[in-house]
């Protein structure tokens, strides 16, 4: 394979080779499976071809070098880490051993998430408006559907078409959602490394607030971020927004509770909390809204 090295040495071989295959524009996702196999995943469809590393201990030795390149660290210790590809338009995951026991993961998709308006997604009759309503009064707003199906690329939209002109201030753990407007700003979680302990998500909140934002929108809610967006809430500062892999209500209020801790006060947070639910299925379309206290 002709490689060539960035001046950090890093052989740039194999990511020149993945960006390639995105010269296909209906290519949203490539997966490296070790030395295995190479997933190429379409819009509608997927198929598999080798894999563009001979062996494992290849697979590794790039994925440690990449990484490094990218100022995260991934190691034993770190055995899964990602980020967007620097220079941006890409995502990136990875997942080496001792987590992944049979081989080394290399996940790399496209970042669509400036290219979608509300117009590309099918509004139930009556669903929009309500959405619009309840985050014209400031409240909180909750997008649940299962995972890629679009939760991320209709909130860029939500927030495309009602806060250009606000000062959004986006929490992530993960640089992921792109400033869109020059009065947005993003704080992100710094992980830990060998010489320093990182700075959580929590953290960034509590620098956030002093930014006076007039929205704020945490990525995903996942463990610790949960903590992060009920805490926002409880501040009175006026709206704020997220996503949760969840298809029905039932299912949003048993993972609120599992990730809000025994600890927190759960359902005295919820109060005026709007649930978007996306459809699981059948491309990106809007399928109900109601409140967390009436579930």
């Amino acid at each position: 394979m002709n490689s060539s090295r960035n001046d950090s040495g890093t052989d740039n071989g194999p990511l020149n080779t993945m960006l390639e295959k995105f010269t296909d524009p209906s290519l949203d996702e490539l997966f490296i499976n070790g030395s295995r196999c190479l997933q190429l995943n379409f819009k509608n469809e997927s198929s598999s071809e080798p894999s563009i590393f001979s062996d494992e201990l290849s697979c590794l030795d790039w994925l440690y070098n990449f990484a490094d390149a990218q100022n995260v660290r991934l190691d034993a210790r770190f055995p899964a880490s990602g980020g967007v590809l620097s220079g941006g338009g890409y995502r990136w995951h990875a997942v080496i051993p001792p987590m992944s026991p049979h081989g080394a993961l290399f996940c790399l998709r496209k970042a669509r998430l400036g290219d979608l308006a509300l117009d590309d997604f099918s509004l139930s009759e009556g669903v929009f408006s309500q959405v619009l309503n309840h985050l014209e009064q400031g409240l909180p707003l909750i997008i649940c559907v299962r995972t890629a199906t679009g939760k991320t690329s209709l909130l860029c939209a939500l927030l495309k078409h009602l806060y250009l002109n606000h000062r959004v201030v986006i929490l992530e753990a993960i640089d992921e959602i792109p400033l869109l407007s020059q009065r947005w700003v993003k704080l992100t979680a710094v992980p830990p490394s060998v010489e320093y302990g990182g700075i959580s998500l929590h953290k960034a909140l509590k620098e956030s607030l002093r930014l006076s934002p007039d929205r704020y929108v945490v990525g995903e809610l996942r463990e610790n971020e949960l903590r992060t967006f009920f805490s926002a809430i409880e501040t009175g500062h006026y709206g704020g927004l997220t996503t949760l892999h969840a298809s029905n209500e039932r299912q949003v209020l048993r993972r609120l509770k599992d990730l809000s801790g025994i600890d927190y006060d759960f359902n005295s947070s919820i109060g005026s909390l709007g649930l978007l639910f996306m459809k699981s299925s059948g491309g990106l379309g809007l399928a109900r809204f109601t409140l967390a206290k009436d579930c």
